[in-house]
């Protein structure tokens, strides 16, 4: 299981509704990456949690309360959309990026701020190469770490089949394949499992120097 995994969005349009006059309207489009793919199940899935409505929150921060919420999304030629609505004039309290709802919708108008993603928790991911989920541990499912390559040297992919949608979010940085990799290997502790495995292996080898790997791989 993955713990956290961020599938970016980006922003089609933001616009007002005359008969919603106290808030704005962003048009997303969910377009997850090239290692970490969603299945049609899971985008079925991603499309009614939506509809009932995701909080909508700045810097994938939970600890605040959302300004917006998801509405009205739709499958569209396997293209996932939805619309948020913002709050207008909502001043915040706190520590937030900005005073209020206001600020946010002129920076996004500008295009200041145009990063994006939905954030996804408990994530199970089948590997594309042998058909099993990713696990760290031995034994345990499928061991092809994602982008790395494969023995016919194609880089490892998963697709999503299951997951808790957790919130949408504006972001600083664009989320990237890697980026998710990183929050996967922190979540886990890898170097703290490569240290202790070769601990293991130092009871029977002898001396060994340790080593800091990018991350964690199974003999």
């Amino acid at each position: 299981m993955i713990e956290i995994l961020k599938i970016p969005a980006t922003i089609q349009e933001i616009y007002n509704d005359p008969a919603k006059e106290r808030s704005a309207f962003l048009k997303l489009e969910i377009v997850p990456g090239e290692v970490f793919r969603i299945g049609d199940s899971m985008l079925k899935i991603l499309c009614e949690a939506l509809n009932q409505g995701i909080p909508f929150t700045e810097c994938g921060r939970t600890d605040i309360l959302n300004c917006g919420i998801s509405r009205d999304a739709q499958i569209e030629k396997g293209r996932l959309l939805t619309t948020i609505e913002v709050l207008k004039r909502l001043k915040y309290g706190g520590t937030h990026s900005f005073a209020s709802t206001d600020d946010l919708i002129r920076g996004i108008e500008e295009k200041i701020i145009v990063n994006f993603f939905i954030g996804l928790g408990n994530v199970i991911a089948e590997c594309d190469n042998c058909k099993k989920p990713f696990s760290p541990w031995p034994n345990q499912g499928c061991t092809h770490w994602p982008g790395d390559k494969n023995e016919e040297e194609k880089v490892n992919t998963y697709t999503v089949r299951e997951a808790w949608v957790m919130i949408v979010s504006t972001v600083t940085l664009k989320v990237t394949d890697y980026e998710n990799i990183e929050l996967l290997t922190r979540s886990l502790e890898l170097d703290k499992i490569d240290k202790i495995k070769a601990m293991k292996k130092d009871l029977t080898s002898g001396p060994r120097i340790l080593t800091k790997s990018a991350h964690h791989r199974f003999d």
